[in-house]
């Protein structure tokens, strides 16, 4: 009967639900033209755009976000910010309000960086660059960290449970 009810117990306490759950994807960030970025969209036949579009669009400078996995999206253009401050927030789902439920802010910078700023409890962050070179980083919340554009991005944010 004993073991019966410690059984019990370890079953009871294995399917509480976790305090806080962990969600990790991955993608590939660089900046380019609008054009450049609209093309590389696996679903542009759908947007219908014209060839005008197009050509305006090369003249906007954006942030492309593309190469997902473990995303609900699999394709993100960011417009390039005019300040240098502003960030844009990005989570499982896609965009996120920086006040929250953004996972990331990301921030680019002129000099070819981009600032990545942890918005949740923890982020653990493993980024390979156009060199292939490795670089690691354990973030807390607000902590921000500047990688080079043009890297690959594996995430891991822990988040409470709500």
């Amino acid at each position: 009967m004993r073991n019966l009810l410690l059984a019990l117990s370890a079953t009871a306490l294995l399917a509480l639900p976790a305090a806080a759950a962990e969600d990790a994807y991955a993608f590939h960030i660089r900046s380019t033209d609008g054009r450049t970025a609209f093309q590389a969209n696996p679903n542009l036949a759908e947007l219908k755009m014209t060839p005008e579009q197009l050509e305006r669009a090369a003249k906007d400078r954006v942030l492309l976000l593309n190469r997902t996995s473990g995303s609900h999206w699999t394709w993100l253009m960011l417009s390039w910010p005019e300040k240098s401050e502003v960030e844009h927030g990005i989570n499982l789902k896609g965009v996120g309000k920086l006040d929250s439920t953004a996972d990331l802010g990301l921030a680019p910078k002129e000099d070819g960086t981009i600032r990545v700023r942890c918005l949740r409890e923890q982020c653990r962050l493993n980024v390979t660059l156009s060199d292939d070179s490795l670089k690691t980083a354990e973030l807390k919340k607000d902590e921000s960290k500047d990688f080079p554009l043009d890297s690959y991005f594996e995430v891991w944010v822990k988040t409470a449970d709500e």
